[in-house]
């Protein structure tokens, strides 16, 4: 069970795709096509400072510039600069992040210090996270291709019942793949990753409460 209400990050109203790309197979591009050609009807918004405008809508410098509504920061940054990030959603009240990034604990010693400002980062802010380490979120009744990676891309994945909680986003979209082949669908699909805040625990606690599931 989790005392978090998780509504807004799957059924968020916007989404900031943090260190968004234009390219579209890049892992920062995936994600901004999937939420602007597959029928997401919430707002979405790049953040990078390096652009005005990204596949026609207006480009962020930083999550502090973003405007209302926002639920969710998709980041997809190099990793010792998620923490900085982490602040900013504080800053912002933005309440959820999904941290593509990798490069925390599970590259072992080489990570220990992104894993140890990410934890800190947390521990001043209010903000929940999905991974880091992670290929992202799938709600299929609203077009949340929030991610990337195989079955994540495709527009076509039909709804239905099921909900999965998977640490493996490789397993995972393989299972929605196959499913999907069989005509069998899903509501939603998360991919947990390392767990260094929102655990696999939590989320099936929740999405065992949705009418949905």
């Amino acid at each position: 069970m989790t005392t978090t209400n998780f509504d807004r990050l799957f059924s968020p109203r916007g989404i900031a795709l943090v260190g968004a790309s234009a390219a579209d197979n890049s892992v920062a591009g995936q994600p901004l096509r999937y939420l602007t050609e597959f029928g997401y009807t919430g707002k979405v918004y790049p953040v990078n400072p390096k652009y005005t405008e990204m596949k026609g809508l207006r480009c962020y410098p930083d999550l502090c510039a973003v405007p209302d509504p926002c639920d969710l920061a998709l980041v997809v940054v190099g990793g010792r600069h998620v923490p900085g990030v982490i602040d900013q959603c504080g800053a912002r009240g933005i309440p959820f992040a999904i941290v593509l990034s990798a490069g925390f604990q599970e590259i072992g010693e080489a990570g220990a210090k992104n894993q140890q400002e990410l934890e800190a980062a947390l521990a001043r802010n209010k903000v929940r996270i999905v991974g880091p380490n992670c290929i992202g979120m799938l709600n299929l009744n609203e077009h949340v291709h929030a991610g990337f990676g195989g079955a994540m891309g495709n527009p076509n994945l039909k709804a239905g019942r099921l909900a999965m909680v998977t640490q493996s986003g490789g397993y995972g979209m393989g299972m929605v793949a196959a499913a999907d082949a069989q005509g069998v669908g899903f509501s939603n699909i998360v991919s947990t990753g390392n767990e260094t805040n929102i655990t696999a625990t939590e989320l099936i606690g929740y999405l065992l409460e949705r009418d949905d599931t």
